[in-house]
C-alpha cells in the first residue's frame, strides 16, 4: 500500500503504555508520525521510535500551545495533519476512509 500524504501528530508525556498501540494504528499507511515528548521518564520514547515515529522533545505549557508549536516546528512533509492522543486509535474504518480520500488535491476550490 503507497502511503498517504498525511502527518501524524501525538502528544505524549509518560505513555508507555499507550504509544505502542497508537503508533501501530497508523504505521505502514500514514506518511510520517512525529512524537512530541514532554519530556517523559518513562520508555514513552524508546517504544516510540520502536514504532517508526520521529520523537522530538518540547516542554509542555497547554494543549493549544502544543499543538500549535508542532504544527510550526515540525519538518511536516504534507499539508494533512492528524492529531492523536496516545490513548488513541485509527480504527480499520478510519484508516479505510482517510486512504481513500484524494489528498494531494484541493477538492476543486
Amino acid at each position: 500500500m503507497d502511503k498517504v500524504p498525511l502527518s501524524v501528530i501525538v502528544l505524549t508525556h509518560n505513555e508507555e503504555l499507550n504509544i505502542r498501540q497508537c503508533a501501530r494504528s497508523v504505521a505502514g499507511w500514514a506518511g510520517e508520525v512525529f512524537v512530541v515528548d514532554s519530556f517523559s521518564t518513562d520508555r514513552t520514547i524508546e517504544v516510540a521510535r520502536e514504532e517508526g515515529a520521529r520523537v522530538i522533545q518540547h516542554e509542555f505549557t497547554g494543549y493549544a500551545e502544543q499543538r500549535n508549536w508542532a504544527l510550526s516546528n515540525l519538518p511536516l512533509g504534507y499539508e494533512w495533519v492528524l492529531f492523536l492522543d496516545a490513548d488513541e486509535t485509527v480504527s480499520e474504518e478510519l484508516k479505510d476512509e482517510i486512504t481513500h480520500l484524494d489528498l494531494t488535491s484541493d477538492g476543486g476550490s
